[in-house]
């Protein structure tokens, strides 16, 4: 995945602080449908900093798909599955399928909280800056 980031400070040691403008799920078309009007916000990651880039200099960020796609499985997918098997078994049960559903989705989200915990100790993301971003 890549990202274009302006520098905002470097490090002796080969990294880079970038700022990152993370927009909202629907893409950040608010003006398009004046409707969620989620705030944007900026978060700062430690990039390594490859090409030499200075402060103020408009860059790409990479980062690794093999460390997303699996977290987004997880996150995304995991309790929707999780709660779906609920209800449906809830269902073939004979029991008000509201109870097994949310069950599901509860322990889709304890193993999304362990897989994040396990992610920040074991494998965290790691960004690098590849390239010089157009004006």
């Amino acid at each position: 995945m890549q990202q274009r980031v302006q520098v905002a400070k470097i490090f002796p040691d080969g990294y880079a602080e970038v700022f990152v403008q993370r927009e909202s799920a629907c893409s950040g078309d608010c003006h398009k449908c004046s409707g969620c009007g989620a705030a944007k916000q900026q978060v700062s990651v430690r990039a390594r900093n490859a090409i030499g880039a200075r402060p103020g200099d408009k860059v790409i960020v990479s980062s690794d798909d093999r460390q997303i796609l699996p977290a987004m499985l997880v996150v995304y997918i995991l309790p929707l599955v999780l709660l779906l098997a609920g209800y449906f078994a809830g269902l073939g049960l004979g029991i008000l399928p509201g109870i097994p559903a949310a069950a599901g989705f509860g322990l889709g989200i304890v193993i999304m909280i362990l897989y994040n915990r396990h992610v920040q100790k074991k494998q965290p993301v790691t960004f690098v800056i590849t390239g010089f971003a157009e004006n």
